[in-house]
């Protein structure tokens, strides 16, 4: 809307200058016409076109529409004490509180935090006030013309005694000036002074009837809705004054030519007998075409009649001009800023030779070490290389955790020099800070030449030499965008040119891609780990995210896939090597039809059991693309469509559609279908839809069956595989198993995180990824892939395979809303491998309440720091930081006590830590969520464990 502002008051001024310098030197009627250009920029609000001549590109229109759309944070409820708490970010951190309602601030200056109670952005604000004033406008408007309406219909009389006329005539005493009103069935409207003689009569008719031939009745609408939808520009106000004034000189105008010349002084003289001097703004909200003129007016229009101005033909070849080239600076848009290579200057790249961001005195700078391997985008790069000297971050290793990597890898004598260890939680935090992406987001190369061990989530290897680079001087660099190049010759693996591009993101640098100089020739990355999602983009935020994450989920197919198997050996095998991806984008999602029913079927049909009522099914469109740095390894088939920037078409153009059930008033994601065939409402795609919904319930049956089937042994189990196991261990491993023996009326929480949409798949490519598994054995369960939504059951060498969408009723866990299936199950899972009632330690005879207390909190803080990276409680440490009060009562202890937990700094705001006295920790404790709790332990058959767990109300 700002651009629409921004031109089409540009036009009115330019139309308003063209009225003042060819007044009486053009036709009225042509000068009323040019405004038919303003209604039109103002009722169209888009740009036909880019261009070099629009006044947009002198304005930098979206940096303004993107600082309007800033969040705003309103109504400070508190300032939490958490001055202390620094976090090392360049932006305002902003987290939605689960603790309280509102939303925490950080200053990004001071580190204090403030609660507010809402959000907001200047954007929002604006809207809203431009709606209240668009429909106060509006409702204005309305009245005004019904009530004008109402005392036409009911005072007008017709006019029978006059010459036959092309439109019905009334006589009215309510108006003050004869008129033309009516949108459908328009009429002229006389006062009893103007039918005081026929010549008079006659010149109003003919007055009043130009307007009808011009269509004033409309346009007097037209510019009601401008004013009501503009209605806080004063511009567009002016506008309507001056092309109000300009349609009754254009009406005179045509009325004389109709008369001829020889009526030219009866009637002026008529007109200034009737013309009402008086005006008021509401006039401008009239739907009639009174004949009210201010004094000017009047001036105006009586020196026309009186003058006849004539027009030449240069004249109108010069406004015709002029209007052209008006017209081609306020309707068209800017041009896309195209982004030009430009050379750093000497400051900018003496700041990169220096030591603030490479080199530097400390070791190792970690930065350094991202110019140690060849990688196309950010996924990857070679771990090892990079975290060949650590992570240049504290690390601490014990000597158990040396001696059992010694033992993991079978050596007899351990090797005669250092281990170096990086945690997985240190290498998230380089790479989150230094690329935008997290270990599990990489596509792991070098991992392998570490020793994983799985217990302490950390990395190891032995080495003598350093491999450090300790100086990188670079030649030259170049800026085009956000994008920033660094050549160099790399001296120290001795190969020759290479670039090294980095990627400016809120104030930061961000590593992209390190190439030989002969590859960085080829296609740039385009890597951002958020994608690309097009501005213009307005749909609810349900469709949106459903969108980002099926294009998520095709990208990653893409960078695992090249489209095409066959058969070899009776096993479905991949042709060729998969392209390199290294982003996406979505350029366009659009609403294109609404089922009510499916081929007269009620939509309740297609539901399963416990849905909520379907009002409707929304089909949406989706346009989108994925990026190469090979295009040369693409195989193009069917309709995809690859262009020269690397910018892939997976599929066929305009058909891949979105579908949604509208429950409730909200949009909730069903699945996704290619139909590039036939478009939404036709026979063909409603059939298409009505195959699928009951192939979906067919599916659902059938898995329910399944999971039915597990609980009525009671010997079911879930447990967690991680994604460098091997797939489906021999049996159920204990460690990791959780929920034995579960009753079979326990199964009705799982049939609830069943209620998906199913869909059969005949062909799948396993995810690389962890997984969950839930059944009576490793050879009777189902497998749930995390971060996809992949579901299999095995039952032997069987299996079925199907992809088990978003929770469409309710959850147990109402966090989990939106989650697929497989993370639902994460969630369950995450509870499970938390659970304190998992912990047990033997009894110690003799031994204090106040040491077996702290026994036990040791044996649970170790479950904690063992969880599987997935898990929602995840964190990279644990303490209890006081144990304040202790009773006693037989066999059973009672202990109050304060525990922290380090969560990975990337996920600190959003872990599932955040609770009502959950706090930000201080001092050596900064980065840690510290809270209160009551335990209950309890000594049964030589085995303590906990029996009530809490904070606060416990008693013995």
């Amino acid at each position: 809307m700002i651009e629409t502002i921004a031109t089409s008051s540009v036009l009115i001024i330019a139309i308003v200058l063209l009225r003042y310098v060819f007044k009486g030197k053009i036709k009225w009627c042509l000068q009323y016409a040019l405004w038919l250009l303003v209604a039109l920029r103002l009722l169209f609000p888009f740009s036909f076109m880019e261009s070099s001549w629009s006044v947009l590109n002198v304005a930098d229109i979206n940096s303004q529409a993107e600082r309007i759309d800033a969040p705003v944070y309103v109504f400070l409820t508190e300032h939490p004490d958490l001055v202390n708490f620094i976090a090392d970010a360049d932006t305002n951190i902003v987290a939605n509180d689960p603790a309280s309602s509102g939303y925490l601030v950080q200053n990004n200056e001071t580190g204090t935090l403030t609660r507010y109670a809402a959000k907001t952005s200047w954007g929002d604000i604006l809207r809203t006030f431009w709606l209240i004033g668009a429909i106060t406008v509006g409702l204005w408007f309305a009245i005004q013309n019904w009530v004008l309406y109402r005392r036409l219909r009911k005072t007008g009389k017709p006019v029978v005694d006059i010459p036959t006329r092309r439109l019905p005539v009334y006589l009215t005493p309510c108006i003050v000036s004869p008129c033309l009103f009516g949108l459908f069935r328009p009429a002229v409207y006389l006062t009893p002074v103007s039918v005081a003689d026929t010549p008079t009569v006659t010149y109003i008719l003919a007055h009043e009837e130009t307007h009808f031939h011009h269509g004033d009745h409309i346009w007097s609408y037209l510019r009601c809705l401008c004013l009501a939808l503009y209605w806080f520009n004063p511009l567009v106000w002016w506008a309507a004054v001056l092309s109000r004034r300009d349609c009754e000189l254009a009406c005179d105008e045509g009325a004389l030519h109709r008369l001829g010349d020889e009526h030219r002084k009866a009637y002026g003289n008529t007109l200034i007998n009737m013309i009402v001097s008086r005006t008021k703004p509401a006039d401008l909200l009239c739907g009639a075409t009174t004949m009210t003129s201010g004094k000017s007016g009047i001036k105006e229009r009586i020196t026309m009649i009186a003058k006849k101005p004539k027009m030449l033909l240069s004249t109108l070849i010069g406004v015709v001009l002029l209007v052209a080239l008006i017209a081609g600076c306020t309707f068209t848009g800017a041009n896309k800023d195209e982004d030009v290579a430009t050379p750093l200057t000497d400051e900018e790249l003496a700041y990169f030779n220096g030591d603030e961001f490479f080199n530097g005195e400390s070791y190792p700078n970690i930065r350094n070490q991202f110019l140690s391997s060849l990688y196309d985008s950010p996924e990857q790069i070679d771990l090892f290389q990079l975290f060949y000297c650590g992570s240049g971050l504290d690390e601490s290793i014990a000597d158990t955790e040396i001696a059992d990597v010694i033992a993991y890898n079978g050596w007899n004598i351990p090797p005669d020099c250092a281990c170096q260890k990086i945690s997985r939680a240190n290498m998230d935090a380089v790479l989150t800070g230094n690329m935008g992406l997290t270990l599990a987001d990489t596509d792991g190369i070098g991992l392998e030449d570490f020793t994983y061990l799985a217990e302490y989530d950390a990395y190891y290897h032995y080495h003598g030499d350093t491999n450090y680079r300790g100086t990188i001087t670079f030649s030259a660099g170049e800026r085009e965008g956000d994008l920033i190049r660094l050549y160099y010759t790399d001296t120290y693996m001795a190969d020759g040119d290479k670039v090294l591009t980095l990627r400016e993101k809120n104030g930061k640098y961000l590593f992209v891609s390190n190439r030989t100089a002969e590859d960085a020739a080829t296609i740039e990355s385009v890597a951002d780990p958020e994608g690309i999602i097009a501005d213009d983009i307005d749909v609810p935020n349900a469709v949106l995210s459903a969108a980002k994450n099926y294009v998520q989920q095709d990208y990653q197919y893409w960078c695992n896939s090249t489209g095409y198997y066959r058969m070899v050996d009776g096993e479905e095998q991949m042709i060729g090597e998969p392209a390199v991806y290294d982003n996406w984008r979505i350029e366009g999602i659009s609403l294109e039809y609404t089922y009510t029913d499916l081929n007269g079927q009620p939509l309740s049909n297609f539901q399963m059991a416990g849905d909520a009522a379907w009002q409707a099914l929304d089909i949406y469109r989706l346009d989108y693309r994925i990026h190469t740095l090979t295009p040369d390894k693409v195989v193009l088939a069917g309709g995809m469509d690859l262009d020269e920037d690397g910018w892939l078409l997976p599929t066929y153009p305009e058909s891949t559609y979105l579908y949604f059930a509208i429950s409730n008033g909200e949009p909730q994601y069903l699945f996704m279908l290619m139909e590039n065939d036939c478009f939404p409402g036709n026979e063909v795609f409603t059939n298409d839809i009505i195959y699928r919904l009951t192939a979906s319930k067919e599916a659902h049956v059938e898995a329910l069956t399944h999971l039915q089937s597990l609980f009525n042994d009671g010997e079911s189990a879930i447990w967690y595989e991680a994604a460098d196991k091997s797939r489906l261990p021999d049996s159920i491993p204990e460690e990791r198993a959780k929920a034995r023996g579960w009753e079979v009326q326990n199964t009705g929480r799982y049939e609830v995180l069943f209620d998906c949409i199913w869909e059969y798949q005949k062909k799948f490519t396993y995810p690389t990824g962890a997984y969950l598994c839930l059944g009576d054995s490793p050879d009777t369960c189902f497998q749930f892939f995390l971060n996809s939504d992949l579901v299999l059951w095995r039952d032997g060498d069987n299996v079925t395979a199907w992809r088990a969408g978003e929770n469409i009723y309710s959850w147990p866990l109402t966090a989990g809303n939106g989650a697929t299936l497989p993370g639902a199950m994460m969630l369950e899972f995450s509870g499970y491998e938390i659970d304190i009632a998992n912990v047990t330690i033997p009894e110690k005879t003799g031994e204090a309440a106040a040491d077996t207390v702290t026994r036990f909190l040791d044996a649970y803080g170790t479950q904690l720091k063992n969880v599987s990276p997935e898990n929602i409680y995840y964190t990279t440490d644990f303490r209890v930081t006081d144990i304040s009060k202790i009773e006693t009562k037989n066999n059973r202890i009672l202990a109050w006590f304060g525990m922290a937990v380090q969560p990975p700094e990337e996920i600190y705001e959003s872990t599932y830590w955040w609770a009502g006295n959950s706090g930000n920790g201080e001092g050596e404790l900064e980065g840690w969520i510290v809270m209160s709790r009551e335990i209950i332990i309890e000594q049964t058959d030589g085995v303590w464990h906990c029996t009530d767990f809490g904070t606060g109300g416990a008693s013995l």
